[in-house]
This record gives C-alpha cells, structure tokens and sequence, in this order.
C-alpha cells in the first residue's frame, strides 16, 4: 500500500511516449530487460499432454522456453525443432509436428 495516495484516483493513463523513455533510460544505464519467455501447449490426436517444461506444477499443460533457446533464423521451423528438441519427442526434423496460432489455424512450414 503506498503512503498518501488516495484509493479512488485512477491509474495514470498509458502514453507510449513516457514507455519509450522508460525503455530508453533503462537501456542506456545497464540494465537488461528480464528474459523472454515462450509458452506453449503440447497436443497429440487425443487432447493435450503434460509438458515436459511445464513451470506451473498446477497447469502441466503448457510448457514454457526462453526466447533465446531458438536459434536464427526465427521461423516456424525452427521454433519446431526447438520444441521437439525441448519436449523430447521422437521427430528431430519435426516434420510430423504442426504448429497451431490457434485452435483451428495451422501453420505449415
């Protein structure tokens, strides 16, 4: 709780301008941005099965990686490669694995 706000005052409105300079101060005095993170769910032809990299002991579900774990060039098939690698299957070209943006739409690559 902080000291001497009042509880009914909004929050301030979001400006890009102020988050640029934000984003610039913070990367011109050192500071990294924390790491990026990709979270994924892995299925198979009978519904969804527990990841292998699931960070989250209550949804074993969805698996997660960091960016930077998938290597250039940054496409489908490499972010398929890195995901077969990461929940040990038995595809290492991933050929048989398809990547969904949702869950009617496949991406082929």
């Amino acid at each position: 709780m902080t000291t001497g706000a009042n509880d009914s005052d909004p929050p301030p409105r979001y400006d890009t301008q102020n988050t640029s300079e934000s984003t610039m101060k913070a990367a011109s005095s050192g500071s990294a941005p924390g790491p990026r993170y990709l979270y994924y769910r892995v299925y198979s032809p009978d519904g969804a099965i527990p990841s292998k990299t699931a960070f989250d002991p209550r949804n074993p579900y969805v698996g997660c990686i960091t960016a930077s774990s998938i290597p250039p060039p940054h496409n489908g098939k490499s972010l398929k490669r890195c995901l077969v690698k990461a929940e040990d299957f038995t595809d290492p070209d991933g050929s048989r694995t398809l990547l969904y943006t949702s869950p009617r739409r496949s991406l082929r690559s």
